[in-house]
């Protein structure tokens, strides 16, 4: 009796590790994502408006590299693809806020979240 008590709590304690994991987990892709959002945005609006072909590069880089070395794997494989189905527009800081906005969108949209217009 004594042994199927201890196995009882010990299958209880898993799961609860099990739910509290998950939880953290779903937090922290949650503030992951919020802050990497804020940081793109934040970025784009900064970048210049006519930004030269060096700096063009540099951003596209910087875009291709965030999105393969993002912590959130699943996150990291659904920019990616839509980094090759919709290649960043880096011309001109409204062209790059438009679309960090529409690579969001997307995000937002596969999440059942509000969508967002460029101001």
């Amino acid at each position: 009796m004594t042994i199927i008590l201890i196995g009882i709590v010990v299958v209880i304690v898993i799961v609860i590790i099990i739910l509290l994991k998950k939880d953290t987990d779903n937090t922290y892709i949650s503030v992951l994502g919020r802050s990497s959002w804020f940081l793109l945005h934040s970025i784009s609006e900064k970048y210049s408006e006519n930004p030269s072909y060096q700096e063009q590069e540099l951003m596209r880089s910087f875009i291709i590299s965030f999105a393969k070395f993002y912590p959130c794997k699943k996150c990291s494989i659904n920019f990616q693809k839509y980094i090759k189905n919709n290649p960043p527009n880096v011309n001109s800081n409204i062209e790059l806020q438009k679309w960090f906005y529409d690579a969001h969108n997307d995000v937002n949209i596969r999440l059942g979240k509000p969508i967002y217009k460029l101001h």
